[in-house]
């Protein structure tokens, strides 16, 4: 099977890595505005109490789901240099002077994507409602404005909405988009339901993650990726059903990257898909990721319901493509959302 590399190949990647833009972008979205204080808070008798990993009380239709561990930031590594490359190395001191949060005490963040909205949910030591206000008090125009649960829904930019909510002591969802989404969780919270089932836990995820190492960033993906069949890699993947990425610490400045694809794969798939990424390696964006540096440490084991594909490239690679891939979110990223028209 011979792989000549289209853009539309690409389309994975891109369904991995920009969740990772997005990530960090509503955690810029909450740093918006003037100086506030917030200290940690003991436990506090709040109305709700959010049990077990926040990624269960996140509504289904969502995809991709994204875990990262913040604290992973909190030591000198290729991670928290990948990050700071791209945001400034005062982004964590911007956020900590504009709302007080220092997001290196996060505990735990669970992100997903939905039609019309982006939803992150957070726990942390901080007062969930105070944070809310505080990102309240920095939105140009207030459309909601509720107490119980503390709630606050607004623009920055005249345009996009976003949500905050208290949905815990210590756990808030920040959302961009319709809010409808938000409004399914704080509607389960009011009725008293438990979670929902896990959708990590269902079969093709559990299948994927398991053959990915325990890592601070993983995203998960439960639907196919319906590539064109006129083409090697929609061939390949014309049964596929899910996908999970690990990106993981290697010696010195260098990530691990891990994917695992799930579905139903032909006798002979190792060395199709090692073809695929080696062909992808040399096209021109493939080398400005860097994948073509990193083909010595490829490796790809395949069984026939299930393929990993595993590298290791430089962090400052990986910082060049994602700027080449998503120049315009990281511009959105790095100056707020009101940066742009001028406030």
């Amino acid at each position: 099977m011979g792989f000549g590399v289209r853009m539309r190949d690409w389309a994975w990647g891109g369904t991995l890595l920009r969740p990772l833009v997005a990530l960090v972008l509503l955690f810029a979205v909450s740093a918006c505005g003037a100086n506030s204080t917030l200290t940690p808070t003991p436990e506090s008798s709040h109305e709700w109490r959010i049990e077990g990993p926040l990624h269960r009380w996140l509504p289904e239709g969502g995809d991709p789901v994204v875990l990262f561990d913040p604290q992973v930031l909190t030591t000198e590594g290729p991670m928290r240099n990948v990050i700071f490359a791209l945001v400034g190395d005062d982004f964590l001191e911007r956020v900590r002077e504009r709302t007080a949060v220092d997001l290196l005490s996060l505990r735990e963040t669970a992100l997903a994507f939905y039609d019309d909205e982006t939803l992150l949910l957070a726990r942390g030591p901080y007062s969930a409602e105070e944070i809310v206000t505080v990102v309240g008090m920095h939105m140009r125009v207030i459309v909601q404005q509720d107490s119980e649960p503390t709630r606050r829904s607004g623009t920055y930019d005249g345009r996009t909405l976003f949500h905050a909510a208290a949905i815990g002591p210590h756990e808030y969802a920040l959302s961009r988009g319709e809010g409808a989404v938000l409004s399914r969780i704080l509607q389960r919270l009011h009725a008293g339901e438990t979670p929902a089932p896990d959708r990590l836990a269902e079969r093709d995820m559990q299948r994927a993650l398991s053959g990915l190492p325990s890592a601070p960033l993983r995203i998960a993906v439960s639907t196919p990726m319906r590539l064109p069949l006129n083409s090697p890699l929609g061939l390949l993947l014309s049964n596929q059903r899910a996908m999970a990425m690990a990106v993981t610490e290697a010696e010195g400045e260098q990530l691990g990257l891990h994917v695992a694809f799930v579905g139903e794969f032909p006798a002979g798939a190792e060395a199709n898909f090692r073809q695929w990424i080696e062909a992808m390696a040399q096209d021109d964006l493939g080398r400005v990721i860097g994948l073509n540096r990193g083909l010595s440490s490829l490796d790809v084991i395949a069984d026939s319901d299930r393929v990993v594909v595993s590298m290791t490239i430089s962090s400052g690679d990986v910082v060049r493509g994602i700027r080449v891939l998503f120049d315009a979110e990281i511009v959105d990223l790095v100056n707020g959302p009101t940066a742009r028209d001028g406030s």
